[in-house]
């Protein structure tokens, strides 16, 4: 997912168009391991000097072999889940399960983007705290049938009440 992209213009492929509704934020891991987190925000121009500043805290919702990421920018209210069910991506399966062994020294690309226009108002990298490494690492590598089961469970509560129940796992760039 080689995509240029740049603050102040449209976001590439595979990030828009999109078809996301509401204020949401996805998790998208490309071909070479490498991860994206994408914010669709409504009115994201008001909060993209929080998200290029302010720290990102992780925290992990976990229940058996699986664990949803939840993340939230500090000086925000919002929190973020970020879906990802690496039995999905079965293709370059060996780049993708070397890059969840390696967790801990992959790079995070956040992007700011306004879910009406697609415009790119923040863009950032970091590493992921060590905790959500090796939490996501080793429930990633597992690849545990059922996830969207579990989600459907995780859907079922509300997004505060999830939050506040998640396993707290650091913050993101704290460590390189």
């Amino acid at each position: 997912m080689m995509a240029r992209f740049e603050v102040g213009h449209v976001a590439p492929a595979p990030f828009w168009p999109t078809s996301v509704q509401g204020d949401t934020a996805i998790l998208e891991q490309a071909k070479d391991g490498s991860f994206y987190v994408a914010y669709y925000w409504t009115n994201p121009g008001k909060d993209a000097e929080i998200f290029r500043k302010n720290r990102i805290e992780a925290r992990a919702y976990c229940s058996g072999n699986h664990v949803l990421p939840m993340f939230c920018h500090r000086g925000t209210s919002y929190y973020a889940e970020m879906v990802f069910d690496p039995t999905l991506y079965r293709n370059h399966l060996e780049e993708r399960q070397e890059a969840y062994r390696t967790l801990e020294k992959q790079l995070f690309q956040f992007l700011l983007i306004d879910r009406g226009s697609g415009i790119l108002h923040g863009l950032r990298v970091a590493t992921p705290p060590p905790q959500f490494a090796e939490i996501c690492g080793e429930a990633w590598i597992e690849g545990a049938p059922g996830f969207s089961a579990f989600y459907d469970r995780c859907c079922a509560v509300p997004q505060k009440e999830l939050w506040a129940r998640a396993d707290k796992l650091g913050f993101f760039g704290d460590k390189i």
